[in-house]
């Protein structure tokens, strides 16, 4: 699967997640007294066969991020069964379960049209040629969704994970392992992006990579660094 295809199927499934904030909202409405309605927001994930969705709620005020709701379900060829639900109400679990059980699998697998803007489908097509260059590279190369261990959507941002810690924790194997990751954070909304000290930037996409891999596996992120230089110097004569 291509990222593009991946990000379009994950923005497919955010509007399940409508109806567990539009029961949030009108808790608070019933129960919040005079204080200002809370803000919320909705992320979707999928790492490997796993798709998680999340709801939390903000506090301005020291930008706290409280879970309201979780559930993680496992993909099939043409199903989502749910696993896992957390619901601050018990009394409302058997509606939520059955909205979800009931729009996830024809969410995810629909092919309505999803918008995005030139820019987001740029860098999303940018961080699948980076990551594409580490893919079925090495032990434990073999990702998924697409390119990535990870692609988490957001109301506010893209990220794009590739994770590899092969024997990283292993005592066996101190001079044999894979310590490798690779982040791309892509900002969709009118905020500001993310710029680090000693990170790359692509346009306003954020790349953090880093290798402690041992020396015998250091040849896949290698290509993923070149690559990543390469994709700089060609985003930026793009702009002259």
């Amino acid at each position: 699967m291509d990222t593009l295809t991946m990000i379009r199927r994950l923005y497919r499934v955010m509007p399940a997640l409508d109806a567990i904030e539009h029961l949030e909202r009108k808790h608070f409405m019933l129960n919040g007294g005079d204080s200002p309605m809370p803000a919320f927001s909705k992320s979707v994930s999928l790492s490997y066969d796993t798709l998680k969705l999340i709801l939390h709620e903000l506090d301005g005020v020291d930008e706290r991020h409280a879970e309201r709701f979780r559930a993680h379900f496992k993909l099939g060829e043409h199903q989502a069964d749910l696993e896992d639900i957390t619901c601050h109400r018990p009394g409302e679990r058997d509606y939520i379960t059955e909205h979800l059980s009931t729009n996830i699998s024809a969410s995810f697998d629909d092919q309505a049209s999803v918008s995005m803007s030139k820019d987001t489908e740029q860098y999303l097509t940018i961080a699948d040629k980076i990551a594409r260059r580490a893919y079925q590279c090495g032990m434990r190369d073999d990702y998924r969704p697409g390119v990535f261990s990870e692609a988490i959507v957001s109301d506010t941002a893209i990220v794009l994970k590739q994770v590899n810690h092969w024997n990283a924790r292993s005592i066996d194997h101190k001079k044999d392992y894979q310590l490798r990751n690779l982040e791309f954070y892509i900002p969709t909304a009118a905020v500001e992006a993310r710029r680090r000290h000693s990170v790359d930037m692509i346009g306003n996409m954020t790349v953090l990579f880093s290798d402690m891999s041992s020396a015998n596996n250091r040849y896949c992120g290698d290509r993923i660094y070149q690559a990543i230089q390469e994709e700089k110097a060609r985003y930026s004569a793009d702009l002259h």
